[in-house]
């Protein structure tokens, strides 16, 4: 059958190409600056899935906003729950979400609320220059000492046009590539501990010294949360061995570190490297270029998935999980 033969020929010529390609595209396309701040989101003026359409005017609470000074990222202390913070300044939920996207985020955080956590505030993060920006809201249970994360990540469309990507239209310039949630943990001696059902493949440089189980086929955060105690209980992390959960107006700090941190580890590794003009500004290495683009092509990206799933597959029979195996 010659025209299998030259099926196959042309699929190895573009996988080729596209191994070729992939690290230039990378080289060039991808900046990422360390002092990008992580900012608190408003959502004062969102409506809960259950408020939707009742009619109320969020105008008067716009005025007020307007007055209480320009730039407060953060709410006084106690002021916990994303929709009621009230703080001029800072972007509001509505406007950067379509209200579906909003909505899946609740539905998700309600869920943790039902297993002990507390809503913290809606959170967003800019991925240099890139049309990608990660809307997070985080959720702690101070009991257990655990954070759970629901994290969306966006890609502007606007921005991937070129355009400005102030995100004014949220319904129109939103598409949403991901949404998973994360519960973790941190001991005072700074080691980190979580379980996620994210199904992006990190570069292990990235994670640093942080223990990340992935089980992207286990959507229930329940089980989750079952996965994340019976591994603290296994690493006999005692609840004094636990850091305590930061307050709800210290969480743009937290993340702000968490992300400078994912660029340290990967410079670390020779991965990412300062710009010449700005050593605030990281580009990749050659190095870095063909790591990070080879690894999430085919055939690498199947063989990472499946150490991955076997691995997380023996650490679940090792917490006595075995049947969350899927």
């Amino acid at each position: 059958m010659p025209w299998l033969w030259t099926l196959v020929q042309i699929c190895a010529v573009l996988l080729v190409l596209a191994y070729a390609c992939a690290p230039l595209l990378i080289a060039f396309s991808f900046r990422q600056r360390v002092d990008d701040r992580v900012v608190r989101l408003r959502a004062d003026d969102a409506e809960t899935p259950d408020d939707a359409g009742d009619g109320d005017a969020d105008g008067a609470d716009d005025a007020d906003d307007a007055g209480d000074g320009a730039g407060d990222e953060r709410v006084a202390e106690g002021e916990a729950g994303a929709l009621g913070d009230a703080f001029g300044g800072a972007p509001s939920v509505l406007a950067l979400l379509p209200s579906d996207l909003i909505a899946a985020i609740q539905v998700e955080l309600d869920r943790l609320g039902e297993l002990g956590f507390e809503e913290l505030g809606w959170y967003r993060h800019q991925i240099g220059t890139q049309p990608i920006e990660i809307i997070i809201a985080v959720s702690g249970c101070q009991e257990e000492r655990l954070v759970a994360l629901v994290a969306a990540a966006i890609v502007r469309m606007d921005r991937a046009r070129g355009g400005a990507g102030d995100g004014d239209d949220a319904d129109g310039g939103a598409r949403l590539q991901s949404l998973h949630v994360e519960i973790a943990c941190e001991a005072v001696d700074g080691r980190e501990f979580a379980t996620s059902n994210a199904s992006a493949l990190l570069p292990a440089a990235a994670l640093g010294e942080r223990f990340l189980l992935q089980v992207p086929k286990i959507a229930d955060a329940a089980l989750l949360c079952q996965i994340q105690r019976e591994l603290v209980r296994y690493l006999d992390l005692h609840q004094a061995a636990l850091r305590p959960v930061p307050r709800a107006d210290e969480w743009t700090d937290e993340l702000t570190r968490s992300a400078r941190r994912h660029i340290d580890n990967l410079a670390a590794a020779g991965l990412l490297a300062p710009t010449a003009a700005d050593d605030m500004a990281y580009r990749p290495t050659w190095r870095g270029a063909i790591v990070l683009s080879w690894s999430i092509l085919w055939p690498i990206s199947a063989i990472r998935r499946w150490v991955r799933d076997r691995q997380a597959g023996r650490v679940l029979d090792a917490l006595g999980l075995s049947h969350l195996r899927r």
